[in-house]
């Protein structure tokens, strides 16, 4: 992180918490994705940007990147399969995606336990229900002719904070932490 200059507040930080799937977990949801594109168009996310977000803070201070760490330390997370067999197209967002067809229990409880510990920090909360869905296509065209066969496994040992850096070639994310360990 670069130096402060005196009485300039370092820049805030774009955060969010995820599921961060293995390179092997990813290639295979971008193997989807690919398969989406061709019916649908748009374009696809790159492969090792996709995951799951949990909670997106947004904008946050750098000095706040400690408390978050603290509060996620704290939840109890207990590790889940997660099967996307769903693939779609949001339409008014352009937005390609994979979802479960149910939510496990212990992912509602990792969001909402993520959720109350930010609640009662004093950070913004997102008001729509939790959908879990990986992105892995923007500005796609239209939805897909037919049902998609998706049907991926996913082991999930732990989340992660992630700091997400917007360029000129698009995001860059860096795992700021983890739990139970680095993802």
């Amino acid at each position: 992180m670069a130096a402060a200059i005196a009485g300039v507040s370092p820049a805030p930080l774009r955060l969010f918490f995820a599921l961060w799937p293995t390179p092997a977990q990813q290639d295979t949801m971008a193997a989807v994705a690919s398969q989406m594109q061709r019916q649908c168009g748009g374009r696809r996310v790159a492969t090792p940007l996709l995951h799951l977000t949990l909670a997106f803070l947004g904008e946050t201070a750098p000095e706040r990147v400690t408390e978050l760490t603290r509060l996620a330390a704290a939840i109890e997370f207990t590790p889940f399969s997660l099967t996307l067999t769903r693939a779609g197209v949001w339409s008014r967002s352009g937005i390609g995606w994979l979802a479960p067809a149910d939510i496990p229990a212990p992912l509602q409880t990792l969001v909402d336990q993520l959720n109350a510990a930010l609640g009662q920090a004093g950070f913004p909360l997102e008001h729509r229900r939790f959908k879990p869905h990986v992105t892995v296509l923007r500005k796609a065209l239209r939805v897909p002719a037919a049902p998609l066969a998706v049907e991926m496994s996913w082991p999930v040992a732990g989340f992660a904070l992630l700091q997400s850096t917007l360029g000129r070639g698009g995001p860059a994310y860096r795992v700021l932490a983890a739990w139970p360990g680095q993802p």
